[in-house]
């Protein structure tokens, strides 16, 4: 069970889940690949990069429910960011030349004062932006 799943009020459902992008797992990977492939200590620092930031991808839990936007990180520790939909003020896309061409890009939900939520290398995000400001408005 993830750990939105565990957070959830009676009445809430969790309309969205954003994974990464595989592009994400681009440069994990060749650090891997480097770090393999090198037989000296000092380049095998990239493989345990690599295996780290693969590891952290996996467990990062974005999304949304009825109620609110979330984003959970961290492999041992834990990091939560939460922002109330009804606080929401805008709904932004930010991408790349690379993200347009991959169609990726991140998703930035600002709310009133200083809040605010990052979705990052979110897949096809123009229909992921058109779903939250429906739910928004």
């Amino acid at each position: 069970m993830s750990y939105i799943e565990k957070t959830l009020s009676e009445d809430e459902k969790i309309l969205y889940e954003f994974k990464y992008h595989f592009i994400e797992k681009v440069g994990p990977i060749f650090l891997i690949i480097v770090g393999l492939i090198s037989n000296i200590f000092t380049l095998f620092i990239p493989l345990i990069l690599g295996i780290y930031r693969l590891i952290s991808i996996h467990y990062t839990e974005q999304g949304v429910t009825t109620k609110r936007g979330y984003k959970k990180t961290g492999i041992i520790s834990r990091n939560t960011e939460e922002l109330l939909l009804t606080k929401v003020e805008t709904v932004e896309i930010k991408q790349g030349v690379i993200g347009r061409l991959l169609d990726y890009g991140n998703i930035y939900l600002t709310g009133t004062g200083n809040s605010f939520l990052i979705f990052r290398s979110v897949t096809s995000p123009i229909e992921v932006k058109k779903n939250l400001d429906s739910l928004v408005n």
